[in-house]
């Protein structure tokens, strides 16, 4: 970055996630001011007008340090569709990650002469200032008292409105999810034993065509094949406890049986016959 962090840098990530991904939400800690730049910038650029397709999505922790009405136009849990998601993935995955760091974060040395003052004339009107300061908010806050208790408690009921909302999309979200991975396991297993069985067929034509000795492809096809049979074990694992989970009352639920996936299943006689001959 040659400036500060300027509007510009959260654009540019924007366009380019948007070309390369199907994004839905656009996050950042200062959505309310950031969006509003957007739209002019949209104004001005059409050919960006696909950005503003996506939702503005304001992280839910830091919507709790802004406005209430800036809370609820732009918070993550009063968006449509976001589900359970919170905004702070990067924290999270710093929170975790600083488990393994000998040290989170590098802090200079505090300067306490920057807070002291020689001069008992300066002292006295910084004492008076802040005085004169505190007896002002305390009269705002007795006028606002009431207002503010009628506010809290219709904001109270908003929220928990929201959270059963972005809870029932959560359930879709999480079967999406689970099948996202079912298919990512398959397509990997699939792999491994189109693997298995070149290895297979080249031991048993004696041919090698990565160079290796005969013995060396031999523990090649050895080793895809005892993966392939761990990664068969978690598949089995992973269906179970999938259709086991009670995230909706849909059929859509369920991890639906695949003929094509019948295969994955199957014992590698010939696989593991050649290895015996071997």
């Amino acid at each position: 970055m040659y400036r500060g962090e300027i509007f510009a840098y959260p654009l540019f990530l924007q366009k380019e996630l948007a070309s390369k991904t199907n994004c839905q939400f656009f996050c950042t800690d200062i959505m309310c001011r950031y969006w509003p730049y957007l739209e002019k910038v949209v104004k001005a650029l059409p050919d960006l007008k696909n950005l503003v397709q996506m939702k503005p999505f304001l992280s839910v922790m830091h919507a709790k340090g802004h406005s209430t009405k800036c809370e609820v136009q732009w918070g993550g849990k009063n968006q449509a569709g976001a589900g359970t998601t919170l905004g702070e993935e990067v924290e999270q995955v710093n929170s975790y990650m600083s488990r393994v760091a000998l040290t989170t974060k590098y802090m200079s040395k505090s300067a306490p002469d920057d807070l002291r003052t020689d001069d008992s004339v300066g002292l006295q009107h910084l004492i008076e200032g802040l005085f004169l300061g505190i007896q002002q908010k305390k009269k705002e806050l007795y006028r606002v008292a009431d207002h503010d208790t009628t506010l809290g408690l219709k904001k109270r009921v908003f929220d928990q409105v929201m959270l059963l909302d972005r809870l029932t999309e959560e359930e879709t979200i999480l079967v999406v999810e689970m099948k996202q991975h079912w298919n990512s396991l398959l397509k990997i297993c699939r792999a491994l034993k189109d693997q298995a069985t070149v290895l297979s067929d080249d031991l048993g034509v004696h041919s090698y065509p990565s160079g290796l000795l005969h013995q060396a492809y031999h523990g090649l096809h050895s080793a895809v094949l005892e993966h392939l049979e761990k990664l068969k074990t978690d598949l089995v694992v992973v269906k179970e406890t999938y259709q086991n989970m009670v995230v909706c009352q849909d059929e859509t639920a369920e991890l639906e049986d695949d003929p094509e996936d019948e295969d994955v299943f199957d014992d590698d006689d010939d696989d593991n016959d050649d290895d015996d001959a071997m």
